[in-house]
């Protein structure tokens, strides 16, 4: 049975899914009850600072989970490129910031402490999802004269050939395993 196009996205995507880097959004519900107890008390630098800090939290989720994501498919190919942005160490950095600001600004804590759960949250980060991928998936034997950057260049014109092929078949109005529009075709043997 063939499904839809976008049930098949959907269902694709949900076989793909990954629960890793989810409790990273955890960090952010402490700083919205402190943003909102700080609006409701009308402290607007407090408030400020915990609107910086739970932005800085949610996008540093944002950016190692997409992280993980772009991991998971350097990890499935044989032949890949290093990602150019490393989003899982910035989000460790971010995270580690946002940590340190936490715990200095609005905690009240000391320098010295803060920077040391800064960077407990920054090991803690290094150890629980790893570092980005830093090197290529191939080796001088495997490439048959080619260089990785044209064989990763070959290969997505033949994902986005394949794509493209893909698009024009969802558009095409015939049943699956029915003939495509056009003249009858005649028997064999007949004219």
């Amino acid at each position: 049975m063939e499904l839809p196009p976008r049930l098949d996205d959907a269902v694709r995507r949900a076989r793909n899914f990954s629960p890793r880097g989810l409790l990273l959004y955890l960090l952010t519900v402490p700083l919205v009850f402190a943003f909102l107890f700080s609006l409701l008390r009308g402290d607007v630098e407090r408030m400020a600072l915990d609107g910086a800090a739970l932005v800085l939290f949610a996008y540093a989720a944002s950016l190692a989970r997409r992280g993980m994501r772009i991991e998971a498919e350097y990890r499935r190919r044989r032949v890949a490129r290093p990602p150019r942005v490393p989003r899982k160490t910035l989000a460790a950095v971010l995270l580690s910031l946002g940590v340190f600001g936490c715990s200095h600004v609005s905690v009240g804590r000391d320098l010295v402490t803060s920077a040391g759960l800064g960077l407990a949250t920054l090991m803690g980060f290094f150890f629980a999802y790893g570092v980005d991928p830093f090197r290529r998936k191939m080796t001088a034997r495997e490439t048959y004269g080619y260089t990785a950057d044209e064989i990763l260049e070959a290969v997505e014109e033949a994902r986005g050939a394949i794509a493209r092929i893909d698009t024009a078949s969802r558009r095409i109005d015939c049943p699956a395993g029915s003939p495509p529009p056009g003249p009858p075709r005649s028997a064999p043997g007949r004219r």
